[in-house]
C-alpha cells in the first residue's frame, strides 16, 4: 500500500516538487498478504532517496501515539544535516 500511494505521488509530480520530505512513524508496518515484498527501507530507497530532497524519518505526525500536530501553512526549516 505504501509502495502504491508513494507512486501515485511520483507519477503526479509532487515528490519532485516537494522542498523536503518528512517520514511519519510506520510502527508495525508489515505486508498482510504477500509472503515476499520489499522493505518500508527499500521502497523508501527508492522514490525518497533517488529524489535527491533532503529527508528524515520517524516522526510522530499522524495515525501513532503520541501524536505531534503540524500546523499546515507555518513556514518551518527542515535540516536534515
Amino acid at each position: 500500500r505504501i509502495d502504491r500511494m508513494l507512486n501515485q505521488l511520483k507519477m503526479a509530480g509532487k515528490l519532485s516538487d516537494a522542498a523536503g520530505i518528512l517520514l511519519c512513524d510506520f510502527h508495525n508496518c508489515i505486508p498482510k498478504k504477500r509472503d515476499k515484498s520489499l522493505t518500508l527501507k527499500e521502497v523508501f530507497q527508492d522514490y525518497i532517496a533517488s529524489e535527491g530532497k533532503p529527508a528524515l524519518s520517524g516522526f510522530k505526525i499522524g495515525h501513532c501515539s503520541p501524536n505531534i500536530a503540524v500546523p499546515v501553512g507555518v513556514k518551518a526549516v527542515l535540516d536534515a544535516g
